[in-house]
């Protein structure tokens, strides 16, 4: 199905973001970074619907919920350590929140640059320009400021770049530069 084929993609993007962003990222990261959207499978595998939402934050909030919960009946058979399920639910779970914790920070990050990098073109397609402008906005403000820097840098379609540009107050750079960043 295309839109599982869509989500299949945007997951090892994101995971290949975190890995580009922290390279020593630990494997509850990575597999949140690889989970982060697993209940779509469920709710979403012919149709996007998350447009019809009459509370966007509170959709993209019970998705999260309902991806942790997924990912924990799906990844419990395996045989991980409890630990590390508990923090890949965590994470999955609190993924569509910005959040000062530096991992779901670095999971937001890398689940945000694959929107802009993979996904945008696609999501202007599918959803029209006044949706991907609200959608720019709820990413952007998930971004941490140095990541907000890198979005600005990668090459866009020249109409997602316009909306992106539209968007610019959300994506100042930070006031202390890119070397405050390392």
């Amino acid at each position: 199905l295309p839109l599982v084929r869509a989500d299949y993609d945007h997951a090892l993007d994101t995971w290949r973001w975190l890995l580009w962003l922290a390279p020593r990222a630990d494997f509850a990261l990575q597999c949140a970074a690889l989970f982060h959207d697993v209940e779509r499978l469920e709710s979403e595998p012919l149709q996007r619907t998350e447009h019809l939402a009459p509370d966007y934050v509170s959709f993209k909030r019970a998705h999260a919920r309902r991806g942790a919960e997924l990912v924990g009946a799906h990844l419990s058979t395996l045989g991980l350590p409890a630990d590390d399920l508990r923090e890949i639910q965590r994470l999955v779970s609190h993924h569509e929140r910005p959040d000062a914790d530096p991992r779901l920070q670095l999971l937001n990050d890398a689940d945000g640059l694959s929107f802009f990098s993979l996904n945008g073109y696609g999501y202007l397609r599918y959803f029209g320009p006044a949706v991907t402008r609200d959608k720019i906005r709820y990413t952007s403000a998930r971004l941490s400021p140095r990541t907000r820097v890198l979005v600005r840098a990668l090459p866009l379609h020249p109409r997602v770049r316009e909306l992106l540009d539209a968007e610019v107050n959300t994506l100042d750079p930070p006031r202390d530069g890119p070397a405050a960043w390392r």
